[in-house]
Formats: structure tokens, C-alpha cells, sequence
């Protein structure tokens, strides 16, 4: 079957989204005949960073505190981490825009807590008492774990305090992380290492260990890790026999690095950590994979709770949802037994996977509308990502409807269709969620549902079509 594709083009190229290396090729700094070639090109086609520029990978510059626990908050999922919180010490409005001309979402007081995503046109973006919203830069002041030298508007704010209370790092001094400074190589080992223990992986010891020349610079509290990495393969000496511990690690010698780490932790950052665009296809895992996993979303959602088979998966769905109501709705079924909001929920349990598929109800031919479903998701999300900061965040396309309804109405069309899956893939870029293509999966050679796979109001996938996505989440993980 052809693939669909030149709407979706149509609407990237609308979008003007940047365009992102693919490979090490693309790079005119990185020549094949580099020994880092090919860890270049892991890290660029895995999605763990990429260049300095579109043609420029800078092989040779150091990689940066700041830079590096954003990359490694990437490849464990925990993209979109709060960047900081606030108490509140005064009445304050929680606006649903970064103006005060905005509705006001709900009223804060003194002793509330908001946790901080970001700064928007002199706003601060934030989630508190389980509604997203923003509040004005000068009412309240946010601390980035105990770093002064940090702040909520920095790229790699989120990351480093994720990093920061996950117990990855500690700072320079008691109040600075130094986020501009150049890693060392020796702390580098210390931050997997530590990494390792928290997520519970296996590094193997299958390397001869190896004296390096300059062994006894190493810090007493960095060698345990420097030397596990050493016999797990991932790092090795220098021409010279030397380690270089307080030598700053080059974005080469990270990717290097990175490559091997996740080789040898069996854990692929493609198929596991990969939260950026289309999650690629992968082998099939067992019904169990879903045991800590939720579902979040309207009526197709329902359908999966009916049709999956999945006893151990909970489901938090309504008929006709959308996603800027979803956080008011006080229904859902509680994992306590009780009844309440989706922040109640997830503040209740944790889980391993979150499943989201909303924008059915908003379809819209308008651009506006679109740019408020971003935001309506991206407040979503960032409540799931508050609630749930370990677990992998999974964005569920649209589906096609069949030709015979896409040409009869105005909202249930191909086109508004393929444009929402577009802003749902531009929030899986942005937020760092994996993208699952249920669109593709469907469509045929035009875009439509076949008339075969479709209920009789051309929108609704029959129930033999659950099987279908049952099968691509368990191959798309």
C-alpha cells in the first residue's frame, strides 16, 4: 500500500519547523574517515542530540554541564520535567494565556505550590493544583533546585533539575551547577554510573581492566565509576595509556560514549527512549508490557478498554473528550476506588506508560483553533509529565475517516484530520513525546479509511480495527 504523504508534507512545510540533521553525512565537519563517525551517527539518528547548526556538528567542542543532562533527560524520557517551583505567598490568577486579557483558570493563594515549565512573553508557565496555566513573572519566585546560577528561561533548566532530584548530580558548590562549564570526563562516568543504579540496569564487565598512566589523578570518589565504565567498554585510554579524568569530554567523545553505554545496558535508545517523532517499529513485546501502562483520551479510548484485553491497564476516557476539558472532568474511575479528576488519578499511581489520544472533538478548518489545541495538549502534558515523571509518553495519531464522510462535512475531513496530526507530531518534537502514526496505519493510498474498516458514521474504526492497534503498540514501544 502507497503511503500518504503529500499532505502531510504540505502542512511541515506550513508549520516552517527547522530542518534536523538525519545523519553524520549531513554534517560537513564529520568526514567518514573520523574515528567518531560512527557514534556521531548514532546519536543524530537516535535523536540524542544533534548538531551546533544544520551543517555543523562540532566534534571538537566541549560538551557542556548544561548540555549534557539535557541530553541524557532526553533519552530517559523525562523531557518536559518542571524547571523549577514556586510558593505562592500572595492571591494570585492563574491565566489560561501570558495576558492579562485571558481567563483566569483558577485562583491561587498563599501556601500553593506551582511547579514552573518555562517562560512565555515575560509569563511563567505553570501547573498548580492540578490545572496549567500562567502566571506573571514578577508575582512569584521560582528556585531551580537549590541553583542560583539557573533559571526557568534556560534550555536546559528542566533537565538539570530533573538531574538534580533524581540524585544524577550534584552542583559545583552547594548553590551553583555551572551549567556553562565543560564536563570532565571523570564526571561524565560518575553521572552514568549513576544512572545505572537508579534505573536499575546492568553494566557487563566483560573489558580487561586496564591501568591508565594517570590512574592516580582520578578522584577517589569518581574511580568506582571511571573503572566500571572502563570494564563495561564504555570508555578507554587515550593514545598515551592516559584517562585525562579533569579533561573536558568533547561532543565526540559523548556520543562515543553514549553509544557504547546504551550497547552495552542492552537498552536501545531508539526502541526505549526514543521520545522524539515517530516511535519506530520494534520487536513485539508481550501483553504484559502494558500491566503499568494508562490510557488517556475519548471514545476511541473506551473502544480500547473494551476490545484490548489489557485487565491490568487503567483508562481514563470519556465520549466526546477534548482536550481542553479533559483536566475538569471529575468522573473518571480513581485507582482508590473513588471517582475524580485525571490530576487526582495520576497523583495516585504511578505508571510505566501514558497513552494520549485527543483532537478528534476539536477538528477545526481554523488556525486558531489548531494553536489552541497545542496549548490545550501542552498543558496536558506537562500535568502527566508533573504527575509522572518516569514514565514514557506515548502520542496517539488521528485516525482517517472514510472518503464518503471526509467529502460530506466540513470537520470530519482529511484535510483537518491531517493538519491536527501534524500539530500532535510538532508537540511530540517540542515536548519530547513518541508520536504513534495510527493515521498511516490505517489510511490507503488517498488518505481515507477503507469503507471496510469503518463504522457506519465513517469516523468510528470497527472493532476488528482494535486489533490493528493492539498489534502496532505492542511492535511500537
Amino acid at each position: 500500500m502507497k503511503k500518504f504523504t503529500f499532505a502531510l508534507l504540505a502542512f511541515a512545510l506550513l508549520l516552517s519547523v527547522p530542518a534536523l540533521a538525519a545523519s553524520a553525512a549531513d554534517y560537513s565537519d564529520v568526514a567518514r574517515t573520523d574515528w567518531y563517525y560512527d557514534a556521531v551517527d548514532y546519536a543524530v539518528s537516535n535523536a540524542l542530540f544533534s548538531g551546533t547548526s544544520k551543517t555543523a556538528f562540532s566534534p571538537a567542542l566541549p560538551m557542556t554541564r548544561g548540555m549534557f543532562v539535557t541530553v541524557l533527560c532526553g533519552y530517559a524520557g523525562a523531557a518536559g520535567h518542571a524547571a523549577g517551583t514556586a510558593a505562592v505567598t500572595e492571591t494570585i490568577n492563574l491565566r489560561a494565556g501570558p495576558t492579562t486579557d485571558s481567563a483566569v483558570v483558577t485562583v491561587l493563594h498563599a501556601g500553593d505550590t506551582a511547579s514552573v515549565y518555562g517562560v512565555e512573553s515575560g509569563w511563567y508557565r505553570v501547573t498548580a493544583g492540578g490545572a496549567s496555566g500562567y502566571i506573571r513573572r514578577d508575582l512569584i519566585t521560582v528556585k531551580c533546585g537549590p541553583f542560583g546560577d539557573v533559571s526557568p528561561a534556560d534550555y536546559y533548566a528542566g533537565a538539570v533539575v530533573w538531574a538534580y532530584e533524581s540524585g544524577l548530580v550534584s552542583g559545583t558548590s552547594a548553590a551553583a551547577f555551572s551549567p556553562h562549564s565543560p564536563l570532565s570526563r571523570e564526571a561524565l562516568c560518575a553521572i552514568l554510573y549513576r544512572f545505572v543504579e537508579k534505573r536499575g540496569l546492568t553494566l557487563p564487565a566483560g573489558t580487561p581492566k586496564t591501568g591508565f598512566t594517570d590512574t592516580a589523578e582520578i578522584r577517589a570518589g569518581f574511580l568506582p565509576a571511571v573503572t566500571a565504565m572502563q570494564l563495561a567498554g564504555v570508555v578507554s585510554g587515550r593514545t598515551d595509556g592516559s584517562f585525562g579524568p579533569k579533561a573536558s569530554a568533547t561532543r565526540a567523545e559523548v556520543a562515543a560514549m553514549l553509544r557504547k553505554f546504551i550497547q552495552s545496558t542492552g537498552a536501545s535508545a531508539a526502541s526505549v527512549y526514543g521520545y522524539y517523532g515517530t516511535v519506530a517499529k520494534s520487536a513485539a513485546v508481550s501483553d504484559s508490557f502494558f500491566d503499568d501502562s494508562c490510557f488517556i483520551g475519548h471514545s476511541l479510548v473506551l473502544g480500547m478498554q473494551d476490545y484490548f484485553g489489557l485487565p491490568s491497564a487503567d483508562y481514563y476516557a470519556a465520549n466526546g473528550m477534548y482536550a481542553s476539558t479533559i483536566s475538569d472532568y471529575a468522573d473518571f474511575p480513581l485507582p482508590d476506588g473513588g471517582q475524580g479528576t485525571l490530576a487526582q488519578a495520576l497523583g495516585q499511581k504511578s505508571y510505566g506508560k501514558v497513552y494520549v489520544m485527543l483532537g478528534v472533538n476539536e477538528l477545526s478548518g481554523a488556525e486558531t483553533d489548531r494553536q489552541n489545541f497545542y496549548a490545550d495538549m501542552a498543558r496536558l502534558l506537562s500535568l502527566i509529565r508533573q504527575t509522572q515523571p518516569g514514565a514514557r509518553l506515548y502520542l496517539i495519531s488521528l485516525t482517517p475517516v472514510t472518503k464518503a464522510e471526509s467529502d460530506s462535512s466540513a470537520i470530519f475531513n482529511r484535510d483537518n484530520i491531517v493538519a491536527y496530526n501534524g500539530v500532535l507530531q510538532q508537540l511530540s518534537r517540542d515536548k519530547g513525546a513518541g508520536y504513534l502514526d495510527f493515521f498511516t496505519l490505517f489510511a490507503d493510498g488517498d488518505g481515507y479509511m477503507p469503507p471496510d474498516g469503518a463504522a457506519s458514521d465513517g469516523i468510528h474504526p470497527v472493532q476488528a480495527q482494535y486489533a490493528v492497534m493492539k498489534d502496532y503498540l505492542k511492535t511500537h514501544t
